[in-house]
């Protein structure tokens, strides 16, 4: 340990304009005159003994501490002028860092949240999830970019603002922008990828959340969005304080991913999505419906063999009757209706017409009449032969 360092904990070094080091440590604040070689912590009229987390010199040539008991600021007589908490304008008590822009007006980082403080008019807002945060955690790290634009890591990625939307009467709507993409848990970065030709999505991976983000923390509600899947969504989506949208289960075929800022609708971010169709649903659908054309192609046809069926048996009937009134019938009526019903089913069912050497014992048989009874039916009801009867169902 260094004599003049009461201790080796130091997080924090800022040299301001008068050639002073200021030392931030686990403990305190210290200030030392590099010329003299005195170090001090003991002269700003309060002692900070708080953990040192980020300090600044503004433009005033004020010294802006950061601690884990809020956040203070020391004028040029080396006297603390300002203590802010959580009772005034802080979120939260434990301040990472402090930036002054070119407008005098001072963004304070805290530990989840941004604080945008005019000293002037000594109004403040704080930026919370609900305007677009990812509510992780801020480090003690903030830089300005020689566009003005001022920028904070944190467990979420990095936050920006711009100078030029601090004119609220000519608020600078940007444009918002689509982050990144995820399928199947995981996640593509849009900067490091050729979107020219969209995204193409299996069928068999046919979700996808999207996160965007306007990064401008100038003015109030700055990001919320509107987004809308096109081919999908019917109209445009409001989104309040989130910065993310998922899409599950989407079917086969194109979509446009847009999404705008709310208040400058027409600056739009766009982006094509095609989704691939299942083959093998397609391949079940047609598979169905040809089982179902041949169902009803085989009822039909079953259909017409009975109706040709009824319509012989009919007609067969008829010139029975016919017959019936010119000759003395041998044959009982119900005898002639069985024996006539199962003949036509034998005929049709079996063909015994194709065997060549069929007799008429044979079809008796398996009639369970006699060859008389058979004749008879034959002969004096239907007015045909045995051999008659086996040409007509050969030729139908």
């Amino acid at each position: 340990m260094n004599s003049i360092l009461p201790t080796n904990a130091i997080f924090y070094l800022c040299f301001d304009s008068m050639g002073r080091l200021w030392i931030g440590t686990k403990f305190g604040l210290l200030l030392l005159d590099i010329s003299t070689g005195k170090m001090r912590n003991d002269c700003f009229g309060i002692p900070i003994k708080s953990e040192i987390k980020y300090i600044m010199e503004d433009s005033r040539k004020d010294i802006w501490v950061c601690t884990d008991a809020g956040l203070y600021k020391i004028g040029t007589d080396l006297t603390v002028t300002e203590h802010f908490t959580v009772n005034d304008i802080l979120p939260d008590n434990q301040v990472v860092s402090i930036q002054e822009d070119s407008q005098g007006v001072y963004w304070i980082a805290a530990r989840k949240e941004i604080v945008r403080y005019d000293p002037v008019e000594k109004r403040h807002y704080t930026y919370q999830r609900q305007d677009g945060l990812s509510d992780m955690d801020f480090n003690n790290d903030v830089f300005v970019s020689n566009d003005s634009v001022i920028w904070w890591p944190n467990e979420g990625g990095l936050i920006c603002t711009s100078e030029k939307n601090i004119d609220t009467g000519h608020p600078y709507m940007g444009k918002p922008i689509i982050t990144s993409y995820s399928i199947s848990d995981v996640e593509y970065d849009f900067p490091y990828l050729d979107m020219s030709n969209g995204i193409l999505l299996p069928s068999s991976e046919n979700s996808i959340r999207f996160k965007f983000s306007n990064m401008d923390y100038a003015l109030p509600y700055a990001n919320f969005y509107e987004y809308k899947l096109e081919g999908y969504d019917a109209d445009w989506v409001k989104q309040t304080g989130i910065n993310e949208v998922i899409y599950k289960d989407l079917p086969g075929g194109h979509y446009t991913f847009k999404l705008r800022d709310l208040n400058s609708g027409d600056q739009v971010e766009s982006i094509d999505i095609q989704v691939r169709k299942s083959y093998w649903v397609i391949a079940s659908v047609l598979l169905v419906v040809i089982i179902i054309s041949c169902l009803i192609v085989y009822f039909c046809y079953r259909i017409w063999k009975l109706k040709k069926r009824m319509n012989n048996e009919r007609l067969i009937l008829t010139a029975a009757q016919e017959q019936g009134k010119t000759r003395k019938v041998a044959l009982p009526e119900t005898k002639i209706s069985g024996i006539l019903d199962n003949l036509l089913s034998y005929m049709e069912l079996d063909k015994p017409y194709l065997n060549a050497k069929l007799g008429i014992g044979e079809v008796a048989t398996k009639l369970e009449c006699t060859e008389t009874e058979l004749s008879q039916l034959l002969n004096n009801h239907m007015n045909v032969n045995f051999a008659s009867l086996t040409t007509y169902f050969i030729n139908i």
